[in-house]
Order: C-alpha cells, then sequence, then structure tokens
C-alpha cells in the first residue's frame, strides 16, 4: 500500500465486497430443518440451564448429536446478546467465514505482499453455491466454523514448514484444537496430506525432533481429552455414542446405531461440477498448471501444499460414507488453487502491457468484473430470495404471524406430529417459554 488512507480504504472495500454475500438477509428465513434446528435446540437449553459441558434436547443429555459444544457455546452465547432468533444461530458461522476470507487476504499479504491473492480466494468462496448453501456460511451448522479452524491451521502449519516461527506452530495446534471441539475428528483428515509434505519437503526428521512441535500436540491432547472424559464423567455412555456416531462405525457404515449414504468414488466430483462449484470448476486444471508452472520457491510450494491436501481430502471422504456437505473444505482448497491462478494470469498481463497504471487498472477492473460478476449476484440473489419449500418451516412464519396480527391469541393446537420436525421443537419451546405461549401438539392433549 502506498499510504495509510489507500491501505484503510483498500480493507474497507473487501470488506464491503465480502461482507455483502455473507450476511446479507442472514435471519430472513426460519431455522433450516435437521442440524440447524437441532443445534439451536441445543443452544437453547444449554442457555437456559446454564450446563456447557453437556448438550441436552428435551433436557435429557443428547446422544444422538455428540459432536463437541463449541459451536453451541457460541450460539447460546448469541442468545445472551441478540435474544432467541434466527441471527443468533447463524451469527457463528457467518462470522467465522467473513473471518476466513480477510484472515486469508491479511495472510497473503504478510506472507508474499500480495494481497490480492487472498481477496481472490475469498471472492471464489463468497460466490461458490456450494460454500453459500446450507451447512455452509448461512446456516447455524458446524461446516463453516470447522472449514474456517482447518484453513487457518493449514496456512499457519504452512509458514511453519516454510519459515519454522514458533508463532505459526502454536497458531496451528490453537486452530487445529478449535476444529476438534467443533467437529470432533474430522479436522485430522488434514494429517496424512502434512505427512506427505513434509516427506516432500524432507522435513520429517525435522519435524519429528522439533521439541516444540510435542509441546503443541502434547496442550492440544491434554485440552481434547480433558472435554471427552469430563463430558464421560458427566453422563456415562457418551464415548460408546461418539465411536459409533462419529467415529469408523460411521465412516464405514456399519454402526448399529445409524445407516447413512453410501456413494460411489465420483458423488463429490459430480456435486462440485454440477452445482457446489459449478462456476469455478473448469478453471481448476487451468488454474493449477498456470500456478505449478510460473509460481516460484515459497508460492509454487503453496500450491503444491494446498493441492495434496486436495487429493488426500477427497480419496479420504469419498472412501467413507456421504453427505451433501461432507465436501465443504474442498471449496475452499479449490478457491486458493483458483485464486493464484486468475492473480498469475493478471500479472503477466501486467507485464506484458506498456500502458498507464490508470489504463491497467481500469482493464483490470474490466477483467474482474467479467470473471466474478455472475456468481457474485447470483449468490446476492440467492440471499434476497425468501421463496420457500419445505413444509418443515412454514412453522415459525405462522407463529410470527400470529404473534404480529393477534397478539392476544396465545394458545395453539398443532395438528401434526412433531415427529422429526426440530424447527417445530425448536419455535414451539421459544413461544413457549420465553412469550408466554401455549402451543400444543395434538398428541400431547388427546
Amino acid at each position: 500500500f502506498d499510504s495509510k488512507t489507500y491501505k484503510y480504504l483498500w480493507i474497507f472495500l473487501i470488506s464491503v465486497c465480502l461482507a455483502a454475500p455473507i450476511f446479507l438477509h442472514l435471519d430472513s428465513k426460519p431455522l433450516r430443518e435437521w442440524d440447524e434446528a437441532r443445534n439451536a435446540i441445543n443452544a437453547f437449553e444449554m442457555s437456559e440451564t446454564g450446563n456447557i459441558l453437556v448438550k441436552t434436547y428435551n433436557y435429557q443429555a443428547d446422544l444422538w448429536e455428540t459432536k463437541p459444544p463449541l459451536l453451541v457455546w457460541l450460539q447460546a452465547l448469541g442468545f445472551k446478546i441478540f435474544g432467541y432468533n434466527e441471527l443468533a444461530v447463524r451469527l457463528p458461522s457467518a462470522l467465522a467465514t467473513f473471518a476466513m476470507c480477510l484472515y486469508l487476504v491479511f495472510w497473503f499479504s504478510a506472507q508474499f505482499k500480495r494481497s490480492i491473492i487472498g481477496f481472490f480466494i475469498s471472492a471464489i468462496i463468497v460466490s461458490s453455491w456450494g460454500y453459500m448453501h446450507e451447512h455452509g456460511a448461512r446456516t447455524g451448522d458446524h461446516d463453516a466454523l470447522l472449514v474456517c479452524f482447518t484453513i487457518l491451521a493449514l496456512l499457519n502449519i504452512y509458514q511453519y514448514f516454510e519459515s519454522s516461527h514458533s508463532n505459526a506452530l502454536y497458531k496451528f495446534f490453537i486452530f487445529f484444537t478449535l476444529a476438534v471441539l467443533t467437529k470432533s475428528i474430522v479436522v485430522f483428515l488434514i494429517v496424512p496430506g502434512l505427512i506427505l509434505f513434509a516427506i516432500y519437503r524432507k522435513q520429517s526428521i525435522t519435524a519429528l525432533k522439533d521439541t516444540r512441535i510435542w509441546k503443541g500436540l502434547s496442550c492440544s491432547i491434554v485440552i481434547i481429552a480433558g472435554f471427552y472424559i469430563a463430558r464421560e464423567l458427566s453422563e456415562p455412555g457418551y464415548l460408546k455414542a461418539v465411536w459409533h456416531n462419529e467415529l469408523f462405525p460411521r465412516y464405514l457404515n456399519q454402526s448399529d446405531r445409524y445407516q447413512y449414504n453410501q456413494t460411489d468414488f465420483w458423488y463429490y466430483y459430480n456435486e462440485l461440477k454440477n452445482w457446489q462449484f459449478a462456476y469455478w470448476f473448469p478453471l481448476i486444471i487451468p488454474s493449477f498448471i498456470v500456478s505449478i508452472s510460473c509460481y516460484q520457491k515459497a508460492l509454487k510450494n503453496l500450491v503444491i501444499f494446498f493441492s495434496i491436501q486436495i487429493l488426500f481430502f477427497y480419496v479420504i471422504i469419498s472412501k467413507g460414507s456421504s453427505n451433501v456437505w461432507y465436501d465443504l473444505l474442498l471449496i475452499p482448497l479449490l478457491s486458493v488453487i483458483i485464486g493464484m491462478g486468475i492473480y498469475k494470469v493478471f500479472e503477466l498481463i501486467y507485464f506484458s502491457l506498456n500502458l498507464s497504471k490508470l489504463k491497467i487498472t481500469l482493464i483490470f477492473l474490466l477483467l474482474f468484473a467479467y470473471i466474478f460478476y455472475d456468481p457474485y449476484q447470483k449468490i446476492i440473489r440467492k440471499d434476497l430470495n425468501n421463496d420457500e419449500t419445505s413444509a418443515q418451516v412454514m412453522y415459525a412464519y405462522a407463529f410470527k404471524r400470529i404473534e404480529k396480527t393477534n397478539p392476544e391469541l396465545k394458545q395453539i393446537k398443532i395438528y401434526k406430529p412433531l415427529s422429526y420436525n426440530y424447527p417445530l421443537v425448536f419455535y414451539k419451546n421459544i413461544f413457549n417459554q420465553t412469550k408466554g405461549y401455549k402451543i400444543e401438539n395434538i398428541n400431547d392433549i388427546e
């Protein structure tokens, strides 16, 4: 940056560009069925009981949703600050995505003096349909928080490989630990790629001898094991539930408690190609070729580092039970490759043109608009679209309409079993326990 004014203006502009698709109309739709609403119920009951160790459902220990409670802690805190509403449930995911994007910008600025690479990467992430869809940046699920901590961990461990800085290594263990406390074992899927990269860089023996790694690892183990042991002591049976719901029985689809989807090896490839990452998908291979051919030293190593992570992560998740959001981490990983490729093309154009800075700037702005405008505006339009197709979320609209148009009407009977309709359970609890309503399911009063 040439001046403080230019620097702050640049930060402001990129912050607005990245924030708009993340936060726009964040709370306009009711909570979604399954995980988001279930997490909200956990957070509501936690905020009411003050029990921050044991997540509960219907005020009983929840052995179905066994993930660690970091996300629910943040949502319960949000309820205390913002009230019992959709914003409090979704804000942790949105803030995590925004923080990850800004971190990418500042990290590339600090490491390579190229903040624009970080901006390109972040712009690709927030204009990717899959990342801005349910279970992503704009819903109260675990995945956006997990991906944020995982990407930050990867950036810092790469910095350690390049510079051996203690701060980067300790940050890696902090973010790794936070990722475990968000969604259990999932972050361990980056470990095989780290090992291979260390071997490629001929740093594996050096790393094994580095006492700082063992100190950081010991601290992470103490914190993670401390939570799981405390949780098991508080409500015995938790570790057995974790084993079946989160670890190998789930991965191999051999759990005696749950059955999960099983798909072929190309399932996530097709998901990314057809809708999650459809606009950017054709640029993956060209961007990799440009980046691996044109970058030197640390930036080239960064391309190799993230490429290894992409390959290992894809193979591992493709061999286990599947769900449409399990590949969410692949979107920012692939965005790094594409963002670096686009930047290198811009850089090659810059050095090939013999024009004034003003003309080059205008050309780059036009190129940027040409590349990013279409996916970006589609995400904005998606944010503004409040059309609903799910019957499960309609109860929230009905309750809010009754509250607004007939505030005196406090007794409501619902002629439909609750079953697994978690949005209905959440809104029913909120209206009954915090607003003085008496909403009953017909099965409760027959």
